[in-house]
């Protein structure tokens, strides 16, 4: 009888660790695909947001929804106030609390444009339109195994705005460092795609 038991435990665990193999959990993990297979035509991804501002001890946080469309982008932040930036071919307009839209003022529309237009490029898989804007570099986190691309602008003008862009992911865009050429910094990390917006 305790033999029997001991098999069966035996047949279990064994069960057990090729059940998680096929459905790639921790015990083999797979080995993430290239940035370069992302393929998302529209994009749908809840956020936090860190921003240092120089000056200041610590960042200010905010969270909210980005979407992405064919002709255009939306970062809606929810927390700590309702602010929705709709960034189109027409122009760079800002929504407050539910108000009309109204013109981005110019410093904040360039900075919005400069950060959202590359990341949401990036997720879709639209290296054509990455590549013409800068100049790319592609490395792997020691750590995690996670892919990590770097952004830095060729344009004069824009260089001028934003030092660079890092970009890190495995299956999908997680987390996003930006730096801007006064100094300042944030940090953007997106909720997993299967998981909704209400992972952490």
């Amino acid at each position: 009888m305790g033999n029997a038991a001991g098999a069966s435990r035996k047949t279990f665990a064994l069960s057990a660790i090729v059940f998680t193999c096929l459905a790639g959990g921790p015990v083999f993990a797979q080995a993430c695909p290239p940035p370069d297979e992302l393929q998302a035509h529209s994009v749908k991804r809840h956020f936090w947001q860190e921003k240092y501002l120089q000056g200041m001890e610590k960042p200010l946080m905010s969270e909210g929804v980005v979407t992405a469309t064919a002709d255009k982008v939306v970062w809606h932040m929810t927390d700590p106030f309702d602010m929705e930036t709709t960034i189109s071919p027409e122009g760079i307009v800002q929504s407050v609390n539910g108000g009309a839209p109204e013109p981005a003022g110019q410093g904040a529309g360039a900075i919005g444009a400069a950060i959202a237009s590359p990341i949401t490029a990036l997720m879709r898989g639209q290296w054509d339109e990455l590549s013409s804007t800068f100049a790319i570099s592609r490395s792997t986190d020691p750590d995690g195994g996670n892919w990590i691309v770097e952004l830095k602008p060729l344009d004069e003008r824009l260089r001028k705005i934003l030092a660079s862009i890092s970009v890190q992911g495995c299956t999908d865009v997680e987390r996003v460092v930006v730096r801007q050429a006064d100094g300042d910094m944030q940090k953007i990390r997106f909720a997993d795609t299967a998981s909704g917006a209400g992972a952490q």
